[in-house]
């Protein structure tokens, strides 16, 4: 079984995020892009551990939440 993934870029200096499943495509924020790295494989707990040098924790969680409402919504990672 594959995995669902999304990939990232950026250019000139936005930050998107594609979901080639569905060809939905978004300009995000520097947090959600690094977020991105690790969503959906990793669970938000270790993304914390990982991003809260960097981000609040707070903002880490409202970031996560997002992606999992467009999951479950179907815009992504369907």
């Amino acid at each position: 079984m594959t995995t669902k993934k999304l990939y990232r870029f950026s250019k000139d200096g936005k930050f998107f995020v594609v979901d080639p499943q569905n060809t939905f495509c978004f300009e995000c924020d520097q947090i959600t892009y690094d977020i991105v790295e690790y969503y959906p494989d990793s669970n938000l707990t270790k993304v914390i551990n990982t991003l809260s040098s960097k981000y609040p924790e707070s903002e880490i969680k409202e970031v996560w939440g997002e992606l999992e409402f467009l999951r479950v919504t179907g815009l992504i990672l369907r």
